[in-house]
């Protein structure tokens, strides 16, 4: 997150500039273009409802940079990106190792290699449990290659409809856990505590692909994406996929 602070407070100075430099800019289009997106994860294939609710609004962002050229058709572009995005999943379960029986004494349990989802109880006790945030927070270096068609009779890179799609590849650069309320993890849960945990990447795959796709008009567009490769590894044993959607800003 604070990598993409920094970001941001790169983005937002530089970004006048770069509108009154797509204003003036004829013929081939720009060499260089700043997109930002806000869009909110719909996960396909949820966790056991026993296990976990997720939240209806996972909300995530994406900034970066993009390079569009374009072919012998003058509304035609292929775009080449590089982005950075962060997105969190709210639920009301939080991410603890799972138990495994130990084969060489049955009903002894000790903590397995992957990390599962546990609800957090209303009470311990006597004592009742709140929380004010409970989120997993991961966050993708990534690569979109895009086809993007501008509707206009004439060369202006401003105000026309466009429509692109394509195909988006991540690299996972960090993952953690944030829960901010009553004690559910020691021995006293009528303390406050705020806990992080970076365990949790290593549950996540490392690398994502899947379609993209944005419709919109001169600078804004509604935007898709769907990760195909899903979001935990395979012997996690959840098939989570995140489909995004949203509006993108791009200036160009």
């Amino acid at each position: 997150m604070k990598k993409l602070i920094l970001l941001l407070c790169f983005i937002i100075p530089v970004s006048p500039a770069f509108c009154q430099w797509n204003a003036f800019l004829t013929g081939v289009g720009t060499l260089m273009s700043i997109r930002g997106d806000v869009f909110s994860d719909i996960l396909i294939q949820k966790p056991p409802a026993e296990e976990a609710t997720l939240k209806t609004m996972q909300m995530g962002t994406s900034f970066g940079f993009v390079f569009p050229f374009p072919v012998k058709h003058p509304n035609w572009y292929v775009n080449f990106g590089l982005e950075v995005s962060t997105h969190n999943l709210y639920s009301d379960a939080v991410l603890v190792p799972g138990l495994v029986e130990d084969t060489t004494a049955p009903g002894v349990l000790y903590p397995g290699e992957w990390m599962v989802f546990k609800k957090i109880p209303e009470t311990i006790g006597s004592t009742p449990i709140t929380y004010t945030r409970n989120k997993l927070t991961y966050t993708y270096l990534e690569f979109p290659l895009e086809v993007c068609y501008k509707f206009s009779k004439d060369k202006s890179t401003v105000h026309r409809f466009k429509i692109s799609a394509g195909l988006k590849t991540g690299v996972l650069l960090h993952a953690h856990t944030k829960y901010i309320g009553n004690d559910i993890f020691g021995t006293d849960p009528t303390l406050t505590i705020k806990k992080k945990d970076k365990e949790v990447g290593t549950d996540l795959k490392d690398f994502t692909i899947g379609p993209t796709l944005r419709i919109g008009y001169s600078i804004i567009s509604v935007y898709a994406y769907y990760s195909a490769t899903g979001l935990f590894k395979k012997d996690s044993g959840y098939k989570m996929r995140p489909l995004s959607v949203g509006l993108t800003l791009s200036f160009f």
